[in-house]
C-alpha cells in the first residue's frame, strides 16, 4: 500500500479475480494434435490436461467474468475502481 500523507488516500490491490474455462483437452488429444509422444507431455512437462475456452468464448468474456468475481469479492461498486491491471496467458501454438 502507498499512502498519500496530504489527504490520507491509499493505493493498493483490493482483490484478484480470475476465470478458468470449463472445457478440457486431454494430454492424449494434445499429443495427437501436436504429433509428439504422450510421455513427453506427461513425464517431461507434467501436463495431463489443460483448460480450453469454448469456440464462442472470447478473451473479453473471460475478462468480464474475472472482473465481476473481483468486484464481488472486494464488495465495491464498479464506479469506485480507478485502475484495472490485467494479466493473461494463452497457448497460441
Amino acid at each position: 500500500m502507498i499512502e498519500n500523507k496530504k489527504n490520507n488516500e491509499t493505493v493498493g490491490i483490493a482483490t484478484i479475480g480470475y476465470y478458468i474455462p470449463s472445457g478440457i483437452m486431454t494430454s492424449e488429444a494434445i499429443a495427437k494434435l501436436a504429433d509428439i509422444p504422450l510421455w513427453v507431455l506427461i513425464e517431461k512437462i507434467g501436463m495431463e490436461k489443460k483448460s480450453i475456452a469454448a469456440e464462442d468464448e472470447h478473451p473479453r468474456d473471460m475478462g468480464i467474468k474475472a472482473a465481476i468475481l473481483a468486484i464481488n469479492k472486494a464488495q465495491i461498486k464498479p464506479e469506485k475502481i480507478d485502475l484495472i491491471a490485467y494479466c493473461g496467458v494463452g497457448d497460441y501454438d
